[in-house]
């Protein structure tokens, strides 16, 4: 192969490397943009699922903080049933006992203490005085009605005073009632709070696991974008290195071409420098120079 055969087989082979570096350049580029959308999908995908687990601590706490209250709202629920079936309870009661009450009273139709008073002075009669027969009998007969009034009475005082200790206790359990239930609507409306805060906390939770797994999806497909300009660049690179490894021996043999060229001008330059000193025994300083980065200067009087 010639010189010039050579040269265009070189320069052929450049300017095919030079193309494919361009190309190398362009994959490369391509890979850099993927670099930097992996890098910003995986900050984005790391971010929410940092954002889910702060979420999910405050969840944890919504949902202990709801079940604590919806624990003491049971409880304050319980109490206030026991609370009513009392009340129920003690109504019964003083309805039982108010009858009883009015009916003992009915029979008595009069005062404990006038009953007491009017007994007093019959029973006087009957153990102190003389009377007749007759007499004693009519009156024995009305004290025993007075002490059966009397028993009565105080039997209808006993059941009234248990009628206003029920009314007492029933005053006292509706307040504990009202207590409760004011407690029950405040408990009642905290617990709805932290629970709608679970469900927000959870849907929100659920939103951003959803972002994270479709960032997550965009990073897995750029990952997989990547591998064929990975694989791409491989290819180029593997055939810029069989073209460079054809390029090499063409280079060489330029190369020494080129250095035999060379060394045949500086012969040809020495040479002609001894000509000019053997005709003038004088030599400029070129001459001299070329003569002896060629060869010793006893040679100008050797044979040529």
């Amino acid at each position: 192969m010639t010189e010039q055969e050579l040269k265009r087989k070189a320069n052929a082979l450049r300017h095919e490397i030079e193309a494919k570096n361009r190309g190398l350049s362009e994959l490369y580029a391509q890979l850099k943009t993927h670099h930097q959308d992996t890098r910003s999908l995986r900050r984005l995908r790391d971010s929410l699922n940092e954002d889910v687990k702060e979420h999910s601590k405050k969840l944890k706490e919504y949902k202990e903080k709801r079940d604590k209250l919806n624990k003491a709202v049971a409880e304050l629920n319980m109490s206030k049933r026991q609370f009513i079936v009392e009340v129920r309870k003690l109504n019964r009661g003083i309805k039982d006992s108010k009858g009883m009450r009015d009916m003992l009273n009915k029979s008595v139709r009069s005062t404990e203490q006038l009953l007491e008073h009017v007994l007093e002075d019959k029973l006087n009669v009957l153990l102190e005085e003389d009377i007749s027969l007759a007499d004693e009998q009519r009156l024995y007969d009305v004290v025993l009605n007075l002490a059966q009034r009397l028993e009565s009475a105080r039997k209808a005082s006993q059941v009234h005073k248990k009628i206003v200790e029920d009314f007492k206790n029933l005053k006292e359990v509706s307040s504990r009632i009202d207590s409760v239930g004011s407690q029950l609507s405040d408990l009642s409306v905290i617990a709805d709070e932290y629970h709608k805060k679970v469900v927000e906390t959870y849907d929100y939770i659920k939103k951003k696991n959803l972002e994270a797994s479709e960032a997550h999806r965009k990073l897995t497909e750029k990952y997989k974008d990547a591998d064929p300009i990975r694989a791409h660049i491989g290819a180029v690179k593997e055939e810029i290195k069989k073209i460079q490894d054809e390029l090499a021996p063409i280079s060489d043999a330029l190369e020494d071409i080129r250095a035999q060229r060379e060394e045949k001008r500086k012969l040809e330059l020495t040479n002609g420098a001894r000509e000019r000193l053997k005709k003038s025994k004088r030599v400029s300083l070129d001459d001299l120079k070329i003569i002896l980065e060629h060869g010793p200067l006893d040679a100008v009087d050797a044979p040529p």
